[in-house]
């Protein structure tokens, strides 16, 4: 009996390790894509959700004027455009890992920020901030809708 246990813990294991992420292509991934912010800070972890909770409005204000609408243009040819609402805009690159489940932003100054990419779709992508070192950003997943 315990050995059955054992097997289906092991099952569940192996299948849920394969939903946590998803595989995608670069073809998939071309196109504009758009931060919804609400979503993403819905799904916040508790500590991040406390330390927001904690933040006067001006400051969640500046978070929110950060991500809200943050457009993201990827390009066949690996170029990336991030534009803000305030109409600013940065440019760099991004590559997909070998295996489709990773995504690396790479901007002007050769600073890579890597996601794990959790869901895709045709019209929805899901992304897991990948932390570095000590620093943890506040949103950990990203939610993006192709427009």
């Amino acid at each position: 009996m315990q050995s059955l246990f054992n097997y289906t813990i092991v099952l569940c294991i192996f299948f849920f390790g394969f939903t946590s992420t998803a595989q995608v292509s670069s073809t998939q991934l071309v196109g504009k894509w758009v931060f919804d912010y609400p979503s993403s800070l819905s799904k916040m972890d508790t500590k991040a959700q406390s330390l927001y909770q904690s933040m006067d409005a001006a400051r969640q204000g500046k978070l929110e004027q950060a991500y809200r609408g943050r457009q993201f243009v990827f390009s066949s040819d690996g170029s990336m455009t991030q534009q803000l609402v305030d109409g600013r805009t940065a440019t760099g690159s991004w590559r997909l890992s070998a295996d489709g489940l990773q995504l690396e932003l790479v901007d002007a100054q050769s600073k890579v920020q890597t996601f794990v990419i959790k869901q895709a779709t045709g019209t929805a992508l899901v992304l897991s901030v990948v932390t570095q070192g000590v620093s943890k950003m506040l949103l950990s997943e990203w939610y993006l809708i192709k427009q």
